[in-house]
């Protein structure tokens, strides 16, 4: 294994690539508890040319999970309904169907609307499909504010979707 590179000797220091992403993967997993590695072989091997050697003992399984990658959705299918009426229910179930999971996103609010009624349907004609939940991500539940930014803060983003899809992989995002 090669030599731990502290932060504070960096100034003096010179790293190797692998060491250097090591030491970025490092901070950023001591610095953010919801930072968590997900790949083939971390465990066994380190990960790809060892770039992970020494994060599974100190992080944990539970931040260092060992799963291979296509058999757990981390591979995405987009499916962007064009139309509500008629409502392409064929290509969805299809996808549903390939990938076992269905998270769905709007910009409106999730109670009643749009994906409430998609997430039951998909529900009844995909039921053996799923292998979890239909997770649903919209805005949140109050009238939208005209500042910008609490309007973008209130709207569907790239962290809640992510956190959507961790829950129907069935790890927790938070």
């Amino acid at each position: 294994m090669e030599p731990r590179v502290e932060p504070d000797a960096l100034e003096s220091a010179t790293l190797s690539y692998r060491e250097a992403l090591r030491l970025a993967l490092r901070e950023e997993m001591a610095r953010d508890e919801r930072v968590f590695l997900i790949g083939e072989e971390l465990r066994v091997f380190g990960g790809a040319y060892k770039v992970l050697a020494g994060l599974l003992e100190e992080f944990g399984p539970e931040r260092v999970i060992e799963t291979p990658v296509a058999e757990h959705g981390l591979l995405a299918e987009v499916v962007d309904l064009r139309s509500l009426r008629p409502l392409d229910m064929e290509t969805v179930t299809e996808s549903v169907a390939r990938t076992n999971r269905a998270v769905l996103v709007e910009e409106g609010w999730p109670s009643y609307g749009v994906t409430a009624e998609l997430a039951a349907r998909i529900q009844h004609a995909s039921s053996e499909d799923l292998d979890a939940p239909v997770e649903r991500v919209g805005s949140a539940e109050f009238p939208l504010p005209y500042a910008k930014n609490l309007e973008t803060a209130a709207l569907p983003n790239e962290e809640r979707i992510c956190e959507a899809v961790l829950a129907s992989l069935g790890i927790s995002g938070r």
